[in-house]
């Protein structure tokens, strides 16, 4: 038997070993690219003064006065880079502050390995004691990210007639899993390297083969900037930092939105082409239509003014003849 580690990833703890600056209300990540002129231990002495003073200037001397040249120390430039300010999260580690004010670094991943076992020796003689269970799982969904240390997460129930184990094979990857009556969930980890996932799985408790499926779009979330800075400071002691994202899966996003585009203008353009001739045919038509609606509107009050003015005559005319009568 031959074990080989193949790959381990250590907590960036060069990265969290930097300094620290503070106005009070806000705290940044210090560069430590120059060192301040006023240099206090504490900020009691800060307040009191007590601090000492040491300059970087270069002096020359002239006739009747000195010529001083002195770096620029900007340290509030510092506080306006939100890359440096309070918190802060990478892929490997965050920062932030406390309500007390205090700094907390956090690691959310520890150490990782992977570990390559091969084995070469002869079975002389082998018994193998089968239990034919029936063993079913549904289904689900993969999230996560993939070409990072997290990796991918599916979570699935193994239903069985009885308490037994499930093997499960899924491509390249296997597991041990509990199946029960009353099953609970169980977490699969993956590490892979695209964003698009549809991972044909099977499970096994005995000579039964169930088959299920975990499909989902995984996530990228590495920082080629930062990582790139921490490779040339010389700080990595990650294996293989450097990942691109899944240039496919982003070229297949575009080429999909490239489509509806162009399906919806190829629609547009077929419906403009359509009403047109209806148009042309029919434009007449509606235009009189419209004509005698708007004159029909415009003269309905003339027209109920009208009809008004003859019922009041009529109705004067006949009271007139009633009195003549009598």
């Amino acid at each position: 038997m031959r074990i080989t580690m193949t790959a381990i990833s250590i907590p960036p703890t060069p990265a969290l070993k930097r300094e620290n600056i503070t106005d009070g209300t806000d705290i940044a990540i210090w560069d430590n690219k120059f060192v301040p002129d006023l240099q206090c231990p504490t900020a009691d002495h800060a307040q009191r003064m007590n601090c000492s003073f040491k300059d970087d200037c270069t002096c020359n001397s002239a006739e009747n006065s000195v010529h001083c040249e002195c770096s620029k120390k900007d340290i509030e430039h510092q506080f306006q880079q939100i890359t440096s300010l309070l918190p802060i999260k990478m892929a490997s580690w965050e920062i932030s502050k406390s309500y007390d004010g205090s700094v907390t670094a956090k690691i959310p991943h520890l150490v990782s390995a992977d570990f390559s076992i091969e084995f070469n020796q002869t079975v002389d003689k082998s018994i193998t004691v089968i239990d034919n269970y029936i063993c079913t799982i549904h289904s689900t969904s993969i999230e996560g990210c993939y070409h990072c240390e997290k990796g991918a997460l599916a979570k699935i129930l193994c239903h069985a007639s009885s308490r037994t184990f499930g093997e499960i094979i899924c491509d390249k990857h296997a597991f041990v899993v509990p199946c029960s009556p009353t099953p609970e969930f169980v977490d699969l980890n993956f590490h892979l390297d695209s964003a698009r996932q549809f991972l044909k799985c099977t499970v096994t408790c005995g000579k039964t083969v169930n088959h299920f499926t975990l499909s989902g779009i995984l996530k990228y979330v590495n920082n080629f900037h930062d990582t790139l800075k921490v490779l040339l400071q010389g700080n990595s002691t990650t294996y293989h930092d450097i990942k691109l994202p899944d240039t496919s899966h982003i070229l297949d996003v575009m080429f999909g939105w490239c489509k509806t585009i162009l399906f919806s203008l190829l629609a547009v353009l077929f419906a403009l082409a359509l009403s047109y001739p209806f148009l042309q045919v029919m434009g007449f038509r509606l235009v009189q239509l419209l004509v005698r609606a708007a004159l029909t509107l415009l003269c309905a009050p003339l027209r109920v003014a009208i009809v008004t003015v003859q019922l009041v005559r009529k109705s004067l005319s006949q009271f007139s003849s009633h009195e003549k009568t009598i």
